[in-house]
């Protein structure tokens, strides 16, 4: 197991936190020594939205499946090439969202399933979230870093 993070120092305090040997923590100009380790299998993408494609690419690439926190990619192009990758590369890619696992989304699978609710000819859901401009970090409001085209900021 290995540890990535923005600079050694936080990734030496999650390593601490989660019992991950020092020489096992990594900053992301390390990224291709983690991507080296031997123990490392897979890779967990959490990192700024924009830096998502390049970092699945390349864990691709080394021959590690990834699991990518949401959004996978910022346009389609990017998603397309993450894909390409990994495809070409062998390795799995899935979206890491954590709503497939809570318990509505469940309860409602299993009612669908079960055929509960008859037939479905179109379902609809939305999920919104507010990010506060004044608390939000800079890569959040940078629309090439955090994906989207930044309209909702005007």
């Amino acid at each position: 197991m290995a540890l990535v993070s923005h600079d050694h120092k936080r990734a030496w305090q999650l390593g601490a936190k989660f019992g991950i040997n020092v020489k096992d923590c990594y900053a992301y100009e390390n990224y291709d020594q983690c991507l080296n380790h031997p123990g490392v299998d897979a890779v967990f993408v959490a990192s700024i939205n924009g830096a998502h494609a390049e970092q699945t690419i390349r864990a691709a690439a080394a021959g590690k499946h990834v699991l990518c926190e949401k959004p996978l990619g910022n346009t389609v192009e990017e998603c397309r090439r993450m894909v390409e990758a990994c495809k070409q590369n062998r390795v799995y890619l899935m979206t890491a969202y954590r709503k497939y696992f809570e318990p509505g989304s469940v309860a409602l699978k299993k009612l669908i399933t079960r055929g509960k609710l008859g037939r479905l000819r179109h379902m609809f859901s939305a999920y919104t979230e507010f990010v506060d401009p004044g608390k939000a970090q800079a890569w959040q409001l940078n629309p090439r870093l955090a994906g989207g085209d930044g309209t909702c900021l005007d």
